[in-house]
């Protein structure tokens, strides 16, 4: 069975606009939300909540093989079918195995961490390590299914699920607030928004079309035709949840609690309203991409298209955010989330650049450098590394290392989409 594919080169047309209605309600409930979870849960709990999320993002980097990345590329549906169930079986085995290993390591030398995350019973343990794996099973079952419904061009039931998801961990959130303390609420609330949102992916699936579990060797055949795919962008997902979660654990090393909450409600406040467009425009940009470059060899003047319209909402929102952003934080969250605010005013230059250049990095899979993906993450990991590994016999106040870790990932960004531009013109 073919894939049929119809391309539409209006980088903001149908599809777009369908992701762009469904990510912003999503965004738009947690952003009503987070007045009262501000209120219900003090920063410190925050903090724990990143920190976690930063040790459980490795296992999902992991979970899925990345072989759901690949299932936008394959000419028919059967063999991207096979991907899928690929990806979802490896999930299984990971989440099984992750389970055993983590409880291993929170028995034996994560003790101390873990009662600092409030986690001082066996029952509290027990759950800790319950609800963790399910973040983990559920987040890289979401995750492919999101990938097959773009392929299905399903954009409704995205759009679907993500508002689901939204709607119903906030109010999880906040329900569990009264009879949950702490970290626990929130993780919690997240596992109910994650189970929910599945729940309306399988509906959409399974409406859309019937499928069966593939034979099992055409799941090996499309295992070794993309093996590149866990063999290079599982470390270089690794290598970029290190990147980006860099920040979290070196406030929280050097820093406090406090401060990781205050980075953590700065940050999901500043990727709240530029993902919702990012992860639409990404979501048809990737199938579109796909399906010129695949037909043409290049894809060069769609990829200019997007960077044009991405470059400029981009400007838009980073002037709003240094005009506005520290009196609204201490308006809308409380008086003292305006530092919040003031972190915001930092970072909107890396997200920016991370708003345009995330999409757009696509074409590293497309034109098949996975390998130069995976070398070009080491070298800003270890530069970062390097460049506050120097830093730590020095005073340094909490702005300036947020500037510092700006400054890093911006030239990483600016390398990203000259290297994405050249590969949209093909030949590479």
């Amino acid at each position: 069975m073919k894939v049929s594919t119809v391309i539409n080169l209006r980088p903001f047309s149908g599809p777009v606009m369908t992701l762009l209605t469904g990510s912003g309600l999503s965004q738009l409930i947690m952003f009503a939300a987070s007045p009262m979870l501000t209120r219900l849960y003090d920063p410190g709990a925050f903090g724990q909540y990143a920190i976690l999320s930063f040790v459980l993002s490795f296992a999902i980097v992991i979970a899925t093989g990345k072989f759901e990345i690949a299932v936008l590329l394959p000419k028919t549906d059967e063999e991207g079918w096979a991907l899928v169930c690929l990806a979802g079986g490896i999930t299984i085995i990971v989440t099984l195995v992750g389970a055993v290993v983590f409880s291993g390591v929170l028995l034996t030398v994560g003790a101390s961490w873990v009662h600092g995350l409030g986690v001082r019973t066996d029952i509290a343990l027990v759950s800790f390590i319950v609800l963790s794996s399910a973040v983990v099973f559920l987040s890289g079952w979401q995750c492919v299914l999101f990938v097959w419904m773009n392929r299905l061009g399903n954009y409704r039931g995205i759009s679907a699920a993500r508002i689901v998801q939204a709607f119903v961990m906030a109010f999880s959130q906040i329900c569990l607030s009264f009879a949950i303390e702490g970290l626990f609420g929130l993780l919690t609330g997240t596992v109910i928004g994650l189970f929910f949102c599945l729940l309306v992916q399988i509906a959409f699936v399974i409406r859309s079309q019937k499928y069966q579990i593939p034979q099992l060797v055409i799941i090996k055949q499309v295992a070794r035709d993309y093996s590149n795919f866990p063999l290079h962008t599982i470390p270089t997902d690794l290598a970029s949840t290190l990147l980006a979660q860099f920040p979290i654990y070196f406030l929280g090393s050097r820093f406090s609690d406090e401060a990781v909450g205050y980075y953590s409600l700065a940050q999901r406040t500043l990727l709240a309203p530029m993902q919702l467009i990012a992860s639409s425009v990404g979501d048809v940009f990737r199938k579109q991409a796909s399906a010129l470059y695949l037909q043409r060899g290049e894809c060069s003047a769609y990829f200019r298209k997007v960077a044009i319209k991405l470059a400029a909402i981009a400007i838009a929102v980073g002037v709003a955010v240094v005009i506005f952003f520290p009196d609204l934080f201490a308006f809308v969250f409380g008086e003292k989330w305006r530092i919040a605010g003031e972190y915001s005013r930092i970072l909107i230059v890396m997200y920016s650049l991370k708003f345009i250049v995330s999409p757009l990095s696509f074409m590293f899979i497309i034109a098949k450098r996975t390998r130069l993906d995976l070398g070009l993450h080491i070298t800003f990991l270890v530069v970062l590394i390097g460049v506050f590994g120097a830093m730590s016999g020095f005073e340094i106040s909490e702005p300036q290392a947020i500037a510092l870790f700006v400054s890093v990932y911006s030239i990483m960004y600016v390398t990203y989409l000259i290297l994405s531009i050249k590969f949209s013109k093909g030949n590479v």
